[in-house]
């Protein structure tokens, strides 16, 4: 199971930035930003939950909100204007990498362990085939 949630990631945010709430319903850019950030973040790190969810946590009205708050946070991130929302972004990008980092190594081993099983298997067919 994923530890990453988009709870966790509202939460991140929140801490780390000066917005005390991003699920208010509001057009101040500062708490805009962050849900765009928002939105990029659980679209980096919880692939499996559905975007109506991702929305839902936030207060949006559908999964449409998360789809044109990733294409806005794409047409934003090279621009000035969008610097400090960028800086919480690449910071919870770090932290979470960790995370997702750990998540696919285990995910390696279990098909390591796997791949050797069926080698095992695959040698010991063939030795039962050997006639001496």
């Amino acid at each position: 199971m994923n530890p990453i949630t988009p709870e966790l990631i509202k939460d991140y945010i929140e801490q780390e930035s000066n917005v005390q709430d991003i699920s208010v319903k509001s057009r101040k850019k500062e708490i805009v930003f962050m849900r765009y950030v928002y939105y990029q973040l659980t679209y980096d790190f919880c692939r499996e939950t559905t975007q109506q969810r991702v929305s839902d946590v936030v207060n949006r009205r559908d999964h449409a909100s998360t789809i044109h708050g990733r294409k806005t946070f794409e047409s934003l991130k090279n621009q000035k204007v969008f610097e400090y929302a960028l800086s919480i972004y690449e910071k919870a990008y770090r932290e979470f990498s960790k995370y997702d980092v750990n998540k696919k190594i285990e995910t390696l081993l279990l098909d390591l362990e796997k791949q050797r099983q069926k080698l095992i298997n695959q040698i010991e067919v063939t030795d039962a085939q050997v006639v001496y």
